[in-house]
């Protein structure tokens, strides 16, 4: 039984270190730069459901793109909702 207790303890005491290690480690920000292309994009059109009821609201599925940055290369997809009435963009 003692050798047990001695793994339990060894183990706690691992994980307790593990733990404050853990909490004093911070992220660094990095910065994003570049610039990205959508070409050919098809035309708006209704989806009552995600921007409601159209006219005005209108939704606009951006074609594949790519891109470059600072990290490197990357292709992006997007879609969002505009009001063709006030140019409000949303839920994208």
């Amino acid at each position: 039984m003692p050798q047990l207790s001695r793994i339990g303890l060894t183990t706690l005491t691992f994980v307790v270190l593990c733990l404050g290690h853990a909490a004093s480690t911070q992220a660094d920000t990095i910065a994003f730069t570049g610039s990205r292309q959508h070409l050919n994009n098809p035309p708006a059109a209704a989806d009552v459901g995600r921007c409601g009821a159209a006219p005005p609201n209108l939704f606009v599925t951006l074609n594949p793109g790519t891109g470059t940055s600072n990290l490197g290369a990357f292709a992006s997809t997007g879609s969002y909702c505009v009001n063709s009435a006030t140019g409000n963009v949303s839920n994208g």
